[in-house]
C-alpha cells in the first residue's frame, strides 16, 4: 500500500468522526484531526524500516558500513541542493532508493523555487528529515557523516555560486515556465530577476577585486626590485668613479709636487685635480 493510501484510509474516518462528511479542501481540515492521524501513522511505522532494508541488502558488516555512509552523504547532498533551490513536494513517491549503492534519487522537480510555500497547504520544512531517514543514516544520526556532508555541500555550492546562478538564470527569463504561485503578481518575478542580476554582478566584482589585488601586489614587487637594483647599480657605479677619482687625484698631486719642466703640464694637472676632487665630493653626497 502506498503511503498516500495509508494516509487517506485514516483521515477519512477521522473527519467523519469530527462531523465532516463532505470532502473539502485540505486547508479547511481541523488541525487536531491532522495531528492525531499523523501521530497514529508515526507510531505504526517502524523507525528502522529503511535501515532494515539496507541491512538486508548487504552481505557483510563492512558492506553495511560503507553503504550506510554513502546513503548518509547522498541524503545530505540532496537535502542541501533542495534547500538552496527551494525544492518541495518531497513525499515518499518522489524519493527513490537504490539499495545496491545506498544512494537516494529525487524525482518530480516541479515544485521548485519556494513554490511549495505558496501552495494551499504551505510546506514550511526546508527538506525532508523524518524519523525513518534519521535511523537510516547511521547510529550517529544527523551529527555524524550527514552533518559533515551538509557543510561540505554548502561550501561547494557557495564556491561555485556564479555557475549555479548562470544555470538558474535561464528559468527566470524563460517565458514558458511560471515558477511563481500567482501569475498576476509580476513584481515578484522582477524582484527575482533583479536579485539574480545583482548576485552575478557582486560575484564578478569579487573576482575582479582579487585580480586587481594580485596585479597591485605584482606591480609593487616589481617596483621595489627595480628601485633596489637601481640603487645598488648607482652605488656600485659611484664607488667605481670615486676610486678612479682618488687614483687620478693622487697622480695629479704627485705631478704637482714633483713639478714639471713645462708650465702647460702643471696647468693641465691642476685642472684634472680640481675635476676629480669635485667628482669625489659628488660620490660622498650621493
Amino acid at each position: 500500500m502506498r503511503p498516500s493510501d495509508m494516509f487517506y484510509e485514516k483521515i477519512m474516518p477521522a473527519l467523519k468522526e469530527y462531523g465532516i462528511t463532505k470532502v473539502t479542501s485540505r486547508k479547511e481540515w481541523p488541525h487536531e484531526v491532522l495531528k492525531r492521524v499523523y501521530t497514529q501513522l508515526v507510531q505504526e511505522t517502524p523507525r528502522d524500516l529503511l535501515s532494515r532494508e539496507l541491512w538486508c541488502s548487504c552481505m557483510s558488516s563492512a558492506e553495511l558500513w560503507a553503504k550506510t555512509n554513502v546513503h548518509a552523504r547522498s541524503v545530505a547532498v540532496m537535502s542541501m541542493v533542495g534547500y538552496v533551490t527551494g525544492l518541495g513536494d518531497r513525499h515518499l513517491d518522489n524519493i527513490l532508493m537504490d539499495f545496491g549503492s545506498g544512494e537516494v534519487v529525487h524525482i518530480d522537480w516541479n515544485v521548485c523555487f519556494e513554490k511549495g510555500v505558496k501552495l494551499k497547504v504551505p510546506e514550511l520544512v526546508p527538506y525532508r528529515m523524518s524519523q525513518t531517514l534519521q535511523a537510516s543514516i547511521g547510529f550517529s544520526g544527523v551529527e555524524g557523516p550527514f552533518r559533515i556532508s551538509c557543510e561540505k555541500a554548502l561550501r561547494v555550492l557557495r564556491r561555485n555560486k556564479e555557475a549555479l546562478l548562470t544555470l538558474l538564470e535561464a528559468f527566470v527569463y524563460d517565458p514558458l515556465v511560471d515558477w511563481t504561485a500567482d501569475k498576476i503578481n509580476d513584481q515578484a518575478s522582477k524582484n527575482v530577476e533583479l536579485h539574480v542580476s545583482l548576485s552575478l554582478f557582486a560575484s564578478r566584482v569579487d573576482e575582479m577585486k582579487v585580480a586587481i589585488d594580485i596585479g597591485r601586489y605584482s606591480i609593487h614587487t616589481y617596483l621595489f626590485r627595480l628601485s633596489a637594483h637601481n640603487w645598488l647599480s648607482g652605488r656600485w657605479y659611484s664607488q667605481r668613479i670615486c676610486s678612479g677619482a682618488m687614483r687620478a687625484s693622487a697622480h695629479c698631486s704627485s705631478l704637482w709636487q714633483i713639478g714639471s719642466k713645462h708650465s702647460w703640464q702643471r696647468v693641465h694637472a691642476n685642472r684634472r685635480l680640481k675635476r676629480w676632487e669635485g667628482c669625489c665630493e659628488w660620490c660622498r653626497t650621493s
